[in-house]
């Protein structure tokens, strides 16, 4: 049988390189006796240095564990094959949806493959920048019906459920059909109930406005004035919803019914 010789793997490798440096330092405190400064550092340094390859080596652990094996680790190489086959389709994934963001596609029925490739690989984020690259074309019921698309593919207790909805109702907002985009942030502030951000209060308290709800949107400007994030969202607000600049910039916030 053939010797295996070593490190012949990562985690060999590294475990040479810290001993190395270890040895090297400790070996070089018995010359440093007259520089005492340079000695403490050399110490310090000694102690801290294992330290943080071994925070290095867990944080890597955690998130990326497959880049500190060989093939040969593997009992099976197919399963490495495997996964760095699935690296390459991730990888092929963000080149496309790169290029979708950057174009998005006229006909939105030909991103639902993508879509449904970064729901697999649960990058729910870029899904909302896809989307969000039609509504800045003013291609709002294109937005619309991928958010929904998303939306209907989701459990509803994942994290981001209440996120697809919420940008199903700015779509329906720019559409200017208040009164469906309301009931997407009805729900949307079920799922959040006290912990809804601001611009959904913002965007909720738009709808009313616009379809004349006047003691509702009075209720929720002053819940939209009254929110600790209300000053950072300000000129955001005042740039999306130029009808309530009157409401949303007086001095005094509208007490709470």
């Amino acid at each position: 049988m053939e010797k295996k010789i070593y490190p012949n793997n990562p985690l060999g490798i590294i475990a040479i390189f810290v001993f190395f440096i270890e040895a090297i330092t400790a070996a070089s405190l018995g010359f440093l006796k007259e520089n005492p400064v340079l000695l403490q550092m050399i110490v310090v340094f000694i102690i801290a240095f294992p330290s943080f390859i071994a925070f290095m080596f867990f944080t890597i652990l955690l998130f990326k564990r497959e880049i500190l094996f060989a093939p040969s680790d593997y009992k099976d190489e197919d399963n490495f094959m495997q996964i760095i086959n699935q690296k390459f389709e991730k990888l092929e994934t963000q080149q496309s949806f790169i290029q979708t963001v950057n174009h998005p596609p006229t006909k939105v029925d030909d991103v639902y493959l993508l879509v449904d490739k970064l729901l697999e690989q649960q990058e729910y984020k870029n899904i909302v920048r896809i989307g969000r690259a039609y509504l800045k074309l003013d291609e709002n019921e294109k937005c619309f019906r991928l958010f929904e698309y998303v939306a209907n593919k989701m459990p509803k207790s994942n994290n981001f459920y209440y996120t697809m909805i919420a940008n199903c109702a700015y779509s329906k907002i720019k559409l200017q059909k208040f009164d469906e985009a309301l009931l997407y942030l009805n729900e949307v502030e079920s799922i959040l109930g006290l912990k809804m951000e601001v611009w959904h209060l913002t965007a909720k308290t738009y709808a009313l406005y616009k379809m004349g709800r006047e003691a509702m949107f009075k209720e929720y400007l002053g819940k939209v004035k009254n929110h600790e994030a209300y000053n950072d969202e300000l000129k955001t607000s005042l740039r999306l919803y130029p009808d309530l600049s009157h409401y949303l910039t007086e001095e005094e916030a509208v007490p709470l019914n």
